[in-house]
């Protein structure tokens, strides 16, 4: 499970840590551990019901167990004693569907409102559970953010380690999140694909372009060109446990989708424009924001793929950039917060 939260919301326990206490692992009786709580103080966030935070959690037990109704208003989400119900409405962002719920007046504080929200996948395999803490417009837009922002995947579940990310003004890492899962050799990178995942090399650059960071280190020598060196020219791939067509995802093989149809008819008419959850003329889903909502900004830059504060690397050596970095880092010459710039 990922969402990307912001960076003043800096004090964040993941997994078993996060389900002690008032927990869906603690009502439903079944151990949740994929679960992520985010707040800029998490004494506060436990203890009073108008304070800014996040509490997420995945899990296959609560799909199969409860209905989107009973997830938004029991348990740890019946917010019912320190705040008044307010609308319920459906939630569709593809490939994800369910019910939020909008709380407010919490705490007796006009200001603060709470989202709690379900949603799965096509197929229901899982179910991700979240519940947004507000105070005033300047929240809003981190609400609208996490539910923008928040997944899945349903094959890894239980996962003892969620990934945090940050987003907008972020520029140092959160400093309570393990760093990116080890690969075998002790190298920083999801390690998801491998050369052998794809049946042309085409197929390993569009995963490589698409995060020049590679974290899935498909190009070994920096030269931006991915698995070069297991094709020999022709279309076939190297020895793999997939198929053409297929990489290895969990213990199973999945389409790669690298190879997705495009959404438009692929003659050159444009896609029709839709708002930030994929559907034409649909409002955002946090109540009061709206009209005034602010223009969406491009992501920020990755982090680099080698601890920002070590001096021992180069940005010749790791390729790619600009990657954010935090403050005071060797590698930011100028002092704007990015390193490696073109």
């Amino acid at each position: 499970m990922s969402i990307e939260v912001p960076v003043a919301w800096d004090e964040v326990i993941v997994g078993e840590e996060s389900e002690a206490g008032s927990s869906w692992s603690q009502f439903s009786g079944e151990d949740v551990q994929a679960s992520i709580t985010a707040a800029p103080d998490l004494a506060a966030w436990g203890s009073a019901p108008d304070v800014s935070g996040t509490y997420a959690v995945a899990s296959r037990a609560l799909a199969e167990g409860y209905t989107d109704d009973e997830l938004v208003s029991e348990g740890p989400n019946d917010l019912s004693s320190a705040c008044e119900l307010g609308a319920r409405s459906g939630f569709d962002r593809p490939p994800y569907s369910g019910v939020v719920q909008a709380w407010k007046n919490c705490g007796a504080n006009p200001a603060a409102s709470f989202l709690t929200l379900t949603a799965a996948p096509a197929g229901r395999e899982c179910v991700v559970v979240l519940q947004v803490g507000m105070i005033g417009d300047d929240d809003l837009e981190a609400g609208q953010h996490l539910l923008d922002t928040f997944g899945v995947d349903c094959g890894l579940l239980p996962l003892d380690e969620p990934a945090v990310q940050e987003y907008a003004y972020a520029t140092e890492p959160m400093a309570s999140v393990e760093e990116y899962a080890a690969s075998p050799d002790g190298d920083e990178g999801s390690n998801d694909f491998d050369c052998t995942d794809f049946a042309t090399q085409e197929e390993a650059q569009a995963i490589l372009d698409a995060d020049s960071a590679d974290p899935n280190r498909l190009d070994e020598d920096g030269d931006g060109q991915a698995c070069e060196d297991s094709f020999d020219g022709s279309d076939s791939a190297p020895a793999g446990p997939c198929p053409p067509g297929e990489i290895v995802a969990g213990e199973g093989c999945v389409p790669n989708p690298a190879l997705e149809e495009p959404t438009d008819s692929g003659r050159g008419e444009p896609t029709p424009p839709t708002d930030q959850y994929g559907q034409p003329g649909e409002p955002p889903l946090v109540p009061g924001y709206g009209e005034n909502e602010p223009p969406s900004s491009a992501p920020p830059p990755p982090p680099p793929p080698r601890d920002p504060n070590d001096e021992s690397w180069t940005c010749d050596e790791i390729g790619g950039g600009p990657y954010t970095v935090p403050p005071g880092s060797p590698h930011d010459a100028d002092g704007d917060g990015l390193a490696c710039e073109p």
